[in-house]
């Protein structure tokens, strides 16, 4: 199982942060952005691939969680920094289809 694979699937399993339900930071609700770019994260590692409209929302979850990640603290950080290195992962294995995975797999 290759790193995105590996990390995915832990993340899955971790409960939505408490106290974050409902919270909007900087304008953004947290709930919403993580069910968008969970949603996303899940496509791709269940097809290897994003469609184009699922690929514009990863990036904009991305750019939302890099926005809202300065603003939080504790289990709220670990969560949304966990979130935004899925994104990251899979946004840059969609530009460059090549890249090597942590573990030396071509994806």
């Amino acid at each position: 199982m290759n790193e995105l694979q590996r990390r995915w699937e832990a993340f899955r399993l971790r409960p939505f942060p408490k106290g974050h339900t409902g919270e909007e930071v900087e304008g953004v609700c947290l709930a919403t952005l993580d069910t968008f770019a969970a949603g996303c994260i899940d496509s791709y590692t269940g097809a290897g691939q994003l469609d184009s409209e699922r690929h514009e929302i990863l990036e904009s979850c991305y750019a939302d969680i890099e926005t809202v990640l300065p603003e939080l603290s504790g289990e709220g950080r670990e969560y949304f920094e966990e979130l935004a290195w899925l994104a990251r992962e899979v946004l840059t294995r969609l530009s460059n289809p090549g890249h090597e995975s942590a573990e030396g797999e071509v994806e």
